[in-house]
């Protein structure tokens, strides 16, 4: 599963001006490279086989911020739990090369920040992207 980037947090009247990556979101990425790295076939870096237990760690980790708490209880009952977290782990089987994608795709958007890099607003930033498609997302105002 890949996570959504989905909430940035910024103000226009602090001393820096800059968007940033939600706490939260980083928690969650970083929660997730963990879970791979700590997988014995992980092996530092070195995979040994294939990352079953971390991949299926990170699944769930994902799972949880996939979507509300109100969503999976009104579409998984109780009695569905097990089979849910057994079709998770069944899926949950990739290579080494899987989980370098994984963590290094995580680490870039943790370290992301153009507004940072180039000491501007994100108004500013999103001026000097040149690309088809720019998707900037509004901070929550809700929990």
């Amino acid at each position: 599963m890949d996570a959504c980037l989905s909430r940035f947090h910024g103000s226009g009247d602090s001393h820096r001006g800059l968007a940033a990556i939600n706490f939260l979101d980083k928690l969650l990425w970083t929660a997730q490279i963990d879970a791979l790295k700590l997988d014995p076939a992980w092996n530092n870096g070195n995979p040994a086989g294939p990352i079953t237990r971390g991949f299926a760690i990170s699944e769930e980790i994902g799972q949880m911020n996939l979507t509300s708490p109100a969503y999976r209880v009104a579409h998984t009952a109780p009695s569905d739990f097990p089979t849910f977290v057994a079709d998770l782990k069944k899926r949950a089987v990739e290579d080494g090369g899987a989980a370098w994608n994984q963590i290094r795709q995580r680490e870039a958007i943790i370290a992301m920040d153009l507004p940072g890099e180039y000491r501007v607003t994100l108004a500013e930033a999103a001026k000097r992207v040149r690309a088809k498609l720019l998707v900037i997302i509004r901070r929550r105002t809700t929990s």
